[in-house]
């Protein structure tokens, strides 16, 4: 994973030396070898297909900030759970690349998505000096949702404006099957975790796209993190670029993840 780290940041420094044909081309290239993983999973093989023609449809269209193996490893654990009437919970949607696929994930899984965003980009606050995001990925409202009537499903979306700490962090407003950390902070990455944590599904899966980041990491395995949330320490197993699985397990079980 490291060697592709590098070779992506290599190509990110000459891409706009490359002839543009070039570039499409590699990008679809890249795109498919990431989604390969969706067609492992136990969905029928018409939705695999349908998932990975949508997930490339919002490539092409919408700038997005993960990576397309970072979506497979998600479609890839929501595989192994029965479809419901719970929530998917979005921290952090940006332009609304991941939230338009999440969108089609959801129309499959039975799920409402509730995407929540300052739009305003990342909040102002110290932290640690490694790595400053204050106010970067801002994008409006009304471009989201544009992004989900074109390319997403947005009968299955509701927007939630505002600051983690005025919204999410007061609770979501029903169970929580599946939460999706992308804010750069560690404190917006608690103040997402304490609104969910009361109403996260026994099987609930939290992913968070913030692992590389330092702060946010080490919260994570603070175990006076999860003492102050009223929970035991979850099971926390890296996937793949900056994408991390967290999985809390039901009374009585090994906590361990149980992707398809």
């Amino acid at each position: 994973m490291a060697l592709t780290t590098n070779a992506l940041r290599r190509y990110a420094e000459v891409r706009d030396f490359v002839p543009r044909p070039v570039r499409r081309f590699l990008n679809l290239a890249w795109c498919l070898a990431g989604y390969a993983n969706i067609l492992t999973t136990r969905f029928p093989l018409r939705t695999r297909w349908r998932l990975i023609r949508s997930f490339l449809r919002v490539d092409s269209n919408v700038a997005r900030a993960h990576q397309p193996a970072e979506m497979a490893e998600i479609v890839r654990w929501l595989a192994s759970r029965k479809p419901g009437g719970e929530l998917f919970v979005e921290a952090g949607c940006w332009k609304g690349g991941s939230s338009c696929k999440f969108s089609h994930l959801c129309e499959v899984m039975g799920y409402k998505l509730i995407i929540y965003d300052s739009f305003a980009g990342v909040e102002a606050v110290e932290e640690s000096a490694e790595m400053d995001f204050s106010r970067m990925y801002a994008s409006t409202r009304q471009e989201v949702a544009e992004n989900l009537r074109r390319y997403g499903v947005a009968a299955r979306c509701e927007l939630i404006p505002g600051w983690f700490s005025e919204t999410i962090a007061r609770g979501a407003p029903a169970t929580v099957a599946v939460a999706y950390i992308d804010c750069d902070l560690a404190k917006g990455t608690y103040e997402v975790l304490s609104g969910i944590i009361g109403k996260l599904s026994p099987d609930g899966i939290v992913f968070t796209q913030d692992y590389h980041i330092p702060v946010v990491k080490n919260l994570l395995h603070d175990p006076n993190t999860w003492q102050s949330l009223g929970v035991d320490p979850p099971f926390i197993q890296p996937l793949c670029f900056n994408l991390a699985a967290l999985t809390f397990a039901p009374p009585g079980a090994p906590a361990k993840p149980t992707p398809s």
